[in-house]
C-alpha cells in the first residue's frame, strides 16, 4: 500500500513539474517581461485603488450569491421541491451576477484610462491581462474567485 501511494505522488508530482515546464517554455511565466505591463509606482498604486474599489463593491454580492446557493441547495433537495421559489432564487442571481460583471467593466476601463497606448495594446491583446485580473481581485485561472488571500 505504501509503494502504490508513493508511486501515486511521483507520477502526481513529475506530472506537475512537467506542466510548469510547459507553461514557462511558451512564456507564461508571470516574470516573463513579455507579458509585464511596466507599470509605474503612480500606475500601480492606481491600480490598487481600482482593485480595492472593485472588490469592496464585489463583496456584497458575492455574499448575497453565496446566501442563495445556501438556499437553492436545501430548495433543491427537498422532498418536495418548490419550483416557483427555485426559479426566484435563479433570477435574484443572475440580477447578482450581472451587477459583478458590470463592476468588472467598469473596472478594466478604468484600468484601461491609466495606461499608456503601449501598455493599453498589451492588455488589450491579452498580454498584459493577468496584471488587470490580479489587480481585480478576480479569477486566477480555472475554478472559483479567489476570495482572499494576499491580493
Amino acid at each position: 500500500m505504501k509503494i502504490q501511494v508513493l508511486a501515486l505522488v511521483l507520477m502526481l508530482s513529475a506530472g506537475a513539474i512537467v506542466q510548469a515546464q510547459e507553461r514557462q517554455r511558451r512564456g507564461y511565466s508571470q516574470n516573463s517581461d513579455r507579458w509585464a505591463l511596466n507599470l509605474s509606482e503612480d500606475q500601480k498604486a492606481q491600480m490598487e485603488k481600482i482593485r480595492l474599489e472593485s472588490r469592496k463593491s464585489m463583496l456584497p454580492l458575492r455574499n448575497e450569491i453565496g446566501e442563495i446557493n445556501a438556499k437553492m441547495r436545501t430548495l433543491t433537495t427537498a422532498e418536495d421541491a418548490d419550483l416557483k421559489k427555485i426559479n426566484s432564487l435563479i433570477d435574484e442571481k443572475t440580477s447578482l451576477m450581472a451587477k459583478m460583471m458590470k463592476v468588472r467593466a467598469e473596472a478594466h476601463q478604468q484600468v484601461r484610462e491609466i495606461l499608456s497606448e503601449e501598455q493599453r495594446v498589451k492588455f488589450d491583446t491579452g498580454k498584459g491581462r493577468y496584471a488587470e485580473r490580479n489587480m481585480a481581485g478576480e479569477r486566477h485561472g480555472r475554478g472559483r474567485p479567489r476570495s482572499n488571500g494576499p491580493n
